[in-house]
């Protein structure tokens, strides 16, 4: 033990080469095991992510991402002609990718929308289908023990 420790803290620190010292070498007869407080190598501690963490991380992908796009954006500035139907415009070629991938992102999301929605009605439907059967079952039940 060292000084400062009592017996029943761990020890300050102990790494993995510590432990692969302590470890009998392979071939090594059977050595006697320690024991006392340095007989477990300390625990992992494991410490949970919080809705902060996920924010900030959030946080910092999403600047991590937009710097990117400002960075595409400006390397890409040359002009294109963009035809939609009866409107046409002059666009720098980064501004009109980016476009193109925002009409993308809302197409999907709008399928995506669509698709919950109608899980949302076939849930409801469900829970009113047996909401129903259990009346029914309910009001039988009063009826046949009259």
């Amino acid at each position: 033990m060292s000084a400062g420790t009592t017996p029943d803290e761990p020890p300050p620190s102990v790494g993995e080469d510590d432990l692969k010292r302590r470890a009998p070498a392979a071939g090594a007869g059977a050595a006697p095991e320690p024991s006392g407080p340095q007989a477990e190598p300390p625990r992992e501690v494991r410490i949970r992510a919080t809705r902060t963490s996920t924010v900030w991380t959030m946080a910092a992908v999403g600047i991590l991402l937009l710097t990117l796009i400002l960075v595409f954006i400006l390397q890409n500035s040359g002009r294109v002609l963009v035809k939609l139907w009866f409107w046409d415009a002059t666009l720098p070629l980064g501004v009109a990718l980016l476009f193109a991938v925002v009409l993308g992102a809302l197409l999907v999301l709008a399928i995506g929308a669509a698709r919950i929605l109608q899980l949302r009605w076939a849930a409801r439907r469900l829970r009113n289908d047996r909401t129903s059967a259990r009346a029914a079952r309910r009001r039988g039940r009063g009826r046949s023990g009259s």
